[in-house]
């Protein structure tokens, strides 16, 4: 297995928050992943040279449009699945405000 780093599985996990959690979303990073399965783009640049011409691919980027092919190793959706239960975690631990109140003298 290849390195990956720590800031691409914390992109990852919120692209999968953002998939799971949006049907419209979802649709269209499908019909990404199947434009660039169809067209055999192997790295951003040519990635972002068809998205001048493809509409579809305008409002996705190229991490988000090759991710399904990422998480089809099911060893690294369980790494990106660790890492959203720690964010959010994380997060709502650091949301939580305490509120002090003194006694009137």
């Amino acid at each position: 297995m290849k390195t990956i780093y720590l800031n691409d599985i914390r992109k990852d996990a919120e692209i999968f928050l953002k998939y799971i959690d949006d049907y419209k979303y979802m649709s269209n990073l499908t019909k990404a992943d199947e434009i660039i399965e169809a067209l055999e783009i192997n790295d951003e640049k040519e990635y972002y040279e068809y998205q001048l011409v493809l509409k579809q691919l305008a409002d996705i980027s190229y991490r988000e449009a090759t991710f399904l092919r990422r998480i089809e190793d099911t060893k690294y959706l369980d790494i990106i699945r660790k890492k959203l239960f720690f964010m959010f975690n994380t997060q709502n631990n650091c949301n939580k405000t305490k509120i002090i109140q003194f006694k009137k003298r």
